[in-house]
Parts: C-alpha cells; sequence; structure tokens
C-alpha cells in the first residue's frame, strides 16, 4: 500500500529503481513486533470452531515490553516455511466441487472452504506461524474473502482462467501498442482508445481464428505438454479417472492449466494420432472437461455422407458412432 504513495513518475529506469530499493529496504529493516492486528480471534472462532482464540499474534506494547523483546527480531515467517505455505494456498485455490479425491468423494463448496481452512490453521498452529496465520484469515481464508479467489466459489462451472494475467496483458497492449507516448494519459483518452482502436483490432483477430487463418496461441502449449504426458512411463493407477467426464483425482489434473494428466493422456493415447485433435479440441468448465468432435465427412458430389461424434463411454474408451 504504501508503494502507491511514491512519487517516482517521469524518471528514468536507474533512478527509479534505486528509489524503490531504498523503501522496501526500509520497510524489511524495521522487523520489530506489529504494534496493530485487524484479527478477530472470536470472529474467525465464530466462523469455524476449530480455532483457538488464543492462538493471536503478539503485539508490541511499550509499556508493558522489556527493551530486550523490542529489538529487531521480529521475523513473520521462518523463510523455509514459505514455499510449504504457497503450495497449501496453491492447492486450496484448485480444489472444486466438479474433481473428485481418491476415494471418489465430491465436496460441496462450503466442505472445501472448511477443509481448506483447518489445513491452513493445522499448518500455522504446529510451525506456531501466530502472524501468519492472522494475515491468512483476515485477508485470504475468511469466507467473504476465500470466495473472491477460490475456483470452488463456483460449484457449477470450474474456470479455465487461473490469475489476472489476462487483465494485465489487456493493459499492457494499451500501454504499448496505442499509448507509447503517455503517462498517465486522461480516462477520456483511454475509452477513446478502447472504443475505436482497441476493440476493432480484437474483432479482425476473432474472425481471423474464426475462419481458421490464426491460430489460438494456447494450442501450442496444449500441444507440448499432450505430448510430455505421451512419454511418461506408465504406472499402476491409484486415482479415479474418468475418461467420459475427463476428469481425474491425481494432483497434475488438479493444478493443470488445459486440463489434462497422464492418466487420461495414456488412456486415449490414439487421440494424439489425429492431427486434426490439436486444432480442433475444446476446454470448456463443465463435464467433459476436454472435448472433440471429428468433422463431418464429405462425398464425392458434395453431400455429407456420415457425422462422427467422438466420446467416451464409461469404460474411458472413445468411441465412434457413424450416423448415417
Amino acid at each position: 500500500m504504501a508503494y502507491l504513495f511514491l512519487n517516482n513518475a517521469k524518471k528514468s529506469d536507474g533512478i527509479r529503481t534505486a528509489i524503490l530499493t531504498e523503501f522496501f529496504s526500509s520497510l524489511m529493516s524495521d522487523n520489530t513486533l506489529p504494534k496493530t492486528s485487524n484479527y478477530s480471534a472470536s470472529s474467525a472462532k465464530t466462523n469455524a470452531d476449530f480455532i483457538d482464540e488464543n492462538f493471536v499474534p503478539l503485539i508490541l506494547d511499550n509499556h508493558k515490553t522489556s527493551q530486550s523483546k523490542n529489538r529487531r527480531s521480529f521475523e513473520f515467517c521462518p523463510k523455509n516455511l514459505r514455499e510449504n505455505i504457497l503450495n497449501l494456498i496453491t492447492k486450496h485455490f484448485h480444489f472444486h466441487p466438479l474433481i473428485p479425491n481418491d476415494n471418489n468423494e465430491y465436496f460441496l463448496t462450503n466442505e472445501i472452504w472448511v477443509a481448506s481452512v483447518k489445513e491452513m490453521y493445522g499448518f500455522c498452529v504446529e510451525h506456531d506461524l501466530r502472524y501468519v496465520w492472522a494475515y491468512m484469515w483476515t485477508n485470504w481464508y475468511q469466507k467473504d474473502h476465500w470466495i473472491l479467489w477460490a475456483r470452488a466459489a463456483n460449484s457449477d462451472e470450474l474456470c479455465l482462467f487461473k490469475t489476472t494475467m489476462l487483465i494485465e496483458s489487456h493493459w499492457k497492449v494499451i500501454k504499448r501498442d496505442f499509448l507509447p507516448k503517455f503517462f498517465r494519459p486522461r480516462l477520456d483518452l483511454v475509452v477513446f482508445i478502447i472504443i475505436n482502436r482497441l476493440l476493432p483490432h480484437n474483432q479482425q483477430r476473432q474472425i481471423r481464428i474464426l475462419q481458421g487463418r490464426e491460430k489460438p496461441s494456447w494450442r501450442k502449449d496444449f500441444k507440448k505438454e499432450w505430448r510430455k504426458c505421451e512419454k511418461h512411463e506408465e504406472k499402476e493407477n491409484i486415482h479415479i479417472t474418468n475418461a467420459e467426464k475427463w476428469v481425474c483425482s491425481c494432483y497434475a489434473f488438479l493444478l493443470s492449466r488445459w486440463p489434462v494428466c497422464y492418466h487420461l493422456v495414456l488412456l486415449q493415447k490414439d487421440l494424439g494420432n489425429d492431427l486434426s485433435f490439436f486444432t480442433k479440441v475444446k476446454r470448456q468448465g463443465v463435464y467433459p472437461f476436454l472435448k472433440y468432435e471429428k468433422r463431418n465427412k464429405v462425398g464425392e458430389n458434395g453431400n455429407n455422407l456420415q457425422r462422427n461424434d467422438t466420446f467416451s463411454n464409461s469404460n474411458g474408451k472413445f468411441q465412434t458412432f457413424l450416423i448415417l
């Protein structure tokens, strides 16, 4: 928040870097105990009854705290535990009611929230991370905030987009391609550029994609990931893998962008031999998460001879039905 108050406008890269380095260094050097906390243990206890009201962050009190405790020895989170916390948040973000666990159990949105809170809280208690837990609950894990970032908040559909990168990319295009000579342009100018230049540009690109003259950039990465999964060593599958719904209970599928995992790819390995698969496959937020339909075959007289509807049966094997 303090970064927003810095006046680094119209500075060269070297000067701006020096300003930011000095600013963040001063923040990092002040590692005394926090002076205030917005964490409410009673409110947390009300929402999740397994939370201990005595597990709260210590606050600096100049009248009661000795000088020895007031020294700069405070550490918000040990460095060796930071990656574990990030992994927990990543896992909790990807949980969804449409993806089962290894016991083939599906959980409701509220059940996923409770399980996520319990796991993060248990980790903080185990390592005595009072300040981390207060921060996590206040800013991320209380229900009103959790629904803003967790995929499970929408139980009916799996969101295909995970980050704000699409929005950031959108504004980067505006700044670099359409407003490169303007710093903090007026709002009316930005609106004019979006309506008269950006939207026509995006409409033309959409037309090229629909006509097959241009391919979406994600298809290249999808094909690369598919080929990588094809080369994976075949092992005994202990997970719940359903090719009909195109879902798997493994951790790799949970985190996958596409979504794919080597269990599903090896189960439907023949799909990779069809080159049209990588240009026609579609991702969607409902079952099946990966959808592929073959095109109609055309006879010599130009009439459609048959239609190929490709899908999977309960055994996970793709079948082709010919409808004359």
